[in-house]
């Protein structure tokens, strides 16, 4: 049976209605599809763009930070470094002027060590050449003493046999005696005696020389000795002598008295020959004695005056040779004395001259490197102060334009969304009208029919 014509428009109806559905849920599909790829699209430019911004800033940022970090490090590096080569050269300085003061103490310690030595030395020589001088001088002395007992011991008899014939001494202005020996000669032998050898060591023992005193002593003794030899050598006073003159006349008074013993009788010519050699002997004497009288005197007196001399100046001498040894003695430790003070006084001079000239560079060290580590430190004050006068506004000025440009790529991708927005809500207000028109399309021909 045929459909009704109301049916086949319902049916018709319906078929246009799931038409219509079926578009609009393809045109829904599509407008979702298509706007969410767009939006889609629009997020992933945005966080493309985005991303580089952020680090390209990154970048640029970390670069002028690792810039700004290096300058800063270079400038507090070389700082540092030249501070410490120069507190290095400062207390260089100081340590090199310290051990020169010490090495010139030291020096001048040496020097007054040596000369200390050297004077301990020449003490201990001129000590020496003191006792060997007295010692000498004692050897010297106990010679000339033996001598001079010696001497006395044989010219007493001679004296007192030629004492009648030498008549009165003559005066004193005619007697000449020997002059004193010089103080100079004493002393030019001392400084002979007392002269060290080469290397500080005393010079080689002399064989004994009397010199000086005890020289003249010696010499005094020896002419005494020459005058009793002269003396005794004389032919007259030997032939005055009793043992020897008597024989001569009792060999006369014999021949004279035997000669008139055979003529007038022994007993008057004994007698006449002992008158004949008395009066004979008493005339030869008184004529023998008066000519042997010039030539004793000649003698005798220098011989009993250089005796007498000699016995005055042996007791001189040896009371000389004492003082002389206690003089020198005395020297020798004054000298030593001397010595020491002048080495200590001449190392203490040394010592404050390099103390006053190690205060002078010291203090000269205090002025120069102090100021030297002053103006390092307002010179690296001066370029820390460039350096954060320069990088710390570029870094800011790199953050400000990185929010310039972040807001703008912001605002640009909100203005590409609310555009998306305003495309798709105008594509679902189209569709809501197509769907609407559709609709009421469907009504009108429903109507109609």
């Amino acid at each position: 049976m045929p459909e009704s014509p109301l049916i086949q428009k319902e049916v018709a109806a319906l078929t246009d209605l799931e038409g219509l559905i079926a578009h609009r849920a393809k045109v829904e599909t599509e407008v979702e599809q298509t706007f969410k790829r767009r939006r889609d699209r629009e997020d992933q430019e945005y966080r493309v763009a985005a991303h580089e911004l952020n680090t390209r800033f990154k970048t640029e940022s970390a670069a002028l930070q690792a810039e700004y970090d290096k300058v800063r490090a270079g400038i507090a590096r070389k700082s540092q470094a030249e501070t410490q080569s120069t507190e290095a050269e400062y207390a260089q300085a100081k340590q090199k002027l310290d051990a020169q003061f010490k090495s010139e103490r030291n020096k001048a310690k040496k020097a007054s060590d040596e000369t200390r030595w050297q004077a301990l030395a020449m003490y201990e020589a001129a000590r020496d050449n003191t006792v060997k001088r007295r010692k000498r001088d004692d050897e010297l002395l106990n010679a000339a003493r033996l001598d001079f007992e010696h001497l006395q011991e044989l010219a007493q008899p001679v004296l007192d046999r030629c004492a009648s014939l030498a008549g009165p001494e003559p005066p004193p202005s005619e007697v000449v005696d020997a002059p004193e020996p010089e103080e100079a000669e004493e002393a030019v032998e001392s400084l002979e005696d007392d002269a060290p050898g080469e290397g500080g060591e005393a010079a080689a023992p002399k064989p004994p020389v009397p010199t000086g005193r005890i020289g003249a002593l010696q010499e005094l003794i020896r002419k005494a000795d020459e005058e009793l030899l002269a003396l005794e050598t004389l032919k007259l006073p030997n032939f005055l002598k009793i043992s020897n003159f008597i024989w001569p006349f009792l060999l006369l008074g014999a021949v004279v008295g035997g000669g008139l013993g055979f003529v007038i009788g022994w007993p008057i010519g004994i007698g006449a020959g002992v008158v004949a050699a008395i009066a004979a002997a008493v005339g030869a004497r008184a004529v023998l004695s008066k000519k042997a009288a010039q030539s004793v005197s000649r003698h005798y007196h220098p011989l009993k005056r250089d005796l007498e001399e000699a016995g005055r100046k042996l007791e001189e001498t040896k009371l000389w040779v004492k003082s002389e040894f206690e003089r020198r003695q005395v020297e020798a430790d004054q000298k030593r004395e001397d010595d020491y003070k002048n080495a200590e006084d001449k190392m203490n001079a040394r010592v404050a001259d390099s103390q006053s000239r190690l205060q002078q560079a010291v203090g000269e060290a205090d002025v120069v490197y102090p100021r030297r580590l002053s103006d390092l430190r307002k010179r690296f004050e001066e370029e820390s102060q460039k350096c954060e006068a320069h990088y710390p506004p570029r870094i800011t000025a790199q953050k400000e334009k990185f929010d310039t440009d972040s807001k703008q790529l912001q605002d640009h991708h909100r203005g590409i969304r609310d555009a998306t927005k305003a495309a798709y809500d105008a594509a679902w207000s189209e569709l809501i009208r197509n769907w609407t028109e559709g609709l009421a399309g469907r009504r009108r021909g429903g109507r109609g029919q």
